[in-house]
């Protein structure tokens, strides 16, 4: 088996719409949010099954909003440089994500209930 992809070959492969490089990219970095999600909830059983509906949540966004979210929370570019990326404008990616935001916080609003009950 040949080794991982960087980041950076990643990156390169979501500017180009590569879904499954998306998915590696952000799988890569929601681990560890499962891993804190684990340590809040004292189940790692619980955690996993957040990891599973947030992947899910970002994996029913269109295209263009998972890969702004891809490059600019997962990666850590900012918005600039992930429109030079996209080949598109700075406004056109503060778009996406904001679009992307709004859709991610009403697909996961009933865990956040869920969890501020406990």
């Amino acid at each position: 088996m040949g080794e991982p992809d960087s980041d950076d070959e990643l990156v390169a492969r979501v500017a180009g719409a590569d879904h499954d490089a998306c998915r590696r990219l952000v799988d890569r970095h929601l681990a560890r949010v499962v891993a804190f999600a684990a340590r809040v909830l004292g189940d790692a059983d619980e955690a996993e099954e957040v990891r599973r509906l947030v992947t899910r949540a970002i994996d029913t966004l269109p295209e263009r909003q998972r890969t702004a979210l891809a490059l600019c929370h997962y990666q850590g570019l900012g918005n600039a440089e992930a429109a030079a990326v996209m080949e598109i404008s700075v406004e056109a990616v503060e778009s996406l994500l904001a679009r992307a935001r709004r859709t991610l916080r009403e697909r996961l609003r009933p865990l956040v209930a869920e969890a501020e009950r406990r």
